[in-house]
């Protein structure tokens, strides 16, 4: 993450929900770091690379210094590539450029992985 906050974070442990049903099933997916960030996607099960936007969204929490910032892409700002789409595996990327914290007072561009297994 950079912009108004650099970080590098691993979010290391799957949350809840997890759920994925490969298309045209659904998926909400929410993994945890170590320091209580939080990472997750939600909406249509897809393969390849889909925006943001009302049925897709991702959501991103982090620490800065002592305050959590939340940040939510359902605007197009985020695009999230699904590479691999089986029924007992999901994993992919994605790519924010000038995400806005749900305030709206911090701006950032974003890239990661993610894996989730049965």
């Amino acid at each position: 993450m950079r912009g108004d906050i650099t970080l590098d974070t691993t979010f290391d442990r799957l949350g809840t929900p997890a759920i994925w049903k490969p298309a045209p099933g659904g998926m909400a997916l929410n993994w945890l770091s170590s320091d209580g960030g939080t990472f997750g996607i939600s909406g249509p099960a897809f393969q390849g690379t889909m925006q943001t936007g009302s049925a897709l969204r991702l959501e991103l929490g982090v620490r800065n210094s002592d305050v959590r910032v939340e940040f939510r892409s359902d605007d197009g700002s985020c695009s999230v590539t699904i590479d691999r789409a089986l029924v007992d595996e999901v994993s992919g990327s994605f790519a924010c450029s000038g995400l806005e914290s749900t305030e709206g007072s911090i701006a950032v561009d974003a890239t990661g992985t993610f894996t989730a297994t049965k």
